[in-house]
């Protein structure tokens, strides 16, 4: 049996701000640019419905910035429509590795290599 839980927006907000000191003011503007304030979205399928949601915390362009509180780990991904994560991703990354990555994104408009998702069952 399962003993997970979903992470609660305290919980996230704490993880947000106790790795943000390790940013740069420049990169921080950069995050402050896209945030919003923390929401849940569904996932698209063929990942089907992760029935709690993602909580999404910042939008830079068609790229939102996200927390999977399955793998514990922030991630960003393109969205088709305001409120649906389009792609999933399962890695672990550090809150200030991925502002790291969207900051170079914006620079050089290379969005960084990244892993292949999991495969849908079916």
């Amino acid at each position: 049996m399962s003993t997970w839980k979903p992470i609660s927006e305290d919980q996230l907000q704490g993880l947000i701000d106790e790795t943000r000191g390790n940013l740069s003011e420049a990169k921080i503007r950069f995050f402050e640019s896209m945030r919003i304030p923390l929401q849940k979205w569904n996932l698209e399928l063929p990942w089907g419905h992760h029935k709690e949601g993602f909580w999404v915390i910042g939008i830079f362009g068609k790229t939102v910035l996200w927390y999977n509180d399955i793998e514990e780990g922030f991630n960003y991904s393109t969205y088709p429509k305001f409120g649906d994560i389009g792609e999933y991703w399962c890695d672990q990354h550090d809150f200030d590795h991925v502002i790291r990555r969207l900051y170079a994104f914006a620079q050089t408009g290379d969005n960084g290599v990244k892993s292949v998702p999991p495969q849908p069952i079916g």
